[in-house]
């Protein structure tokens, strides 16, 4: 049993660091493939959809996806999002795919994003009721910076906030405090208005 361990722990760095968007390199690979090689097939073919995802984002810098630590909960995963965001004015915007007012409201504000692209950054969080494939699919037409939470992280992220309903928004200040929150999409002047 300590045995399988010690060589089990080799797969589970690997994933850990793939899960954070990290690519594995030919050595961690090769120390994969040795230790566990019944589990190399299913590390390579992570490894591989990682970098396919990485090429695309470079492809499309339009948006970009980016990866929060899967242990953070709650008020951390609000910290661990915002850290990206230094002295910078947000609009967090809560989400779903299956959502059609939350779709609605990405159509109306392309305009609204384009004007303020570089003074706002705009921000969509959503979690696992959105299936991930088909959010992947919907980021690439979506300008901004993409977060897809897992199902306990999104629950405690969204009671931390108060966020009860979807389509939600809040515009965070340069100093990383809530200034105002929208529940459903107030429109594009009541937007503007408040940026």
């Amino acid at each position: 049993y300590p045995k399988f361990l010690e060589k089990t722990n080799y797969a589970r760095k690997g994933i850990e660091l793939i899960s954070r968007g990290e690519l594995l390199n030919d050595k961690q690979l090769g120390a994969i493939s040795e230790k566990t090689p019944e589990l190399s097939d299913l590390i390579f073919s992570l490894n591989d959809e990682l970098h396919s995802r990485k090429l695309e984002e470079l492809r499309n810098p339009m948006y970009h996806i980016r990866y929060i630590d899967d242990d953070l909960r709650g008020r951390h995963v609000f910290d661990g999002i915002m850290e990206n965001y230094d002295s910078t004015l947000v609009v967090m915007d809560f989400w779903a795919t299956w959502c059609m007012p939350c779709r609605l409201a990405h159509e109306q504000s392309k305009e609204l994003r384009e004007s303020y692209k570089d003074r706002v950054q705009f921000v969509y969080v959503t979690g696992e009721t959105s299936g991930e494939e088909t959010w992947r699919q919907m980021v690439s037409e979506i300008k901004g910076e993409h977060y897809y939470l897992t199902d306990e992280q999104w629950k405690g992220l969204c009671k931390h906030l108060k966020i009860n309903s979807i389509p939600s928004y809040l515009l965070i200040g340069r100093d990383g405090e809530v200034k105002k929150r929208f529940t459903g999409f107030p429109g594009v002047d009541v937007m503007r208005g408040a940026l």
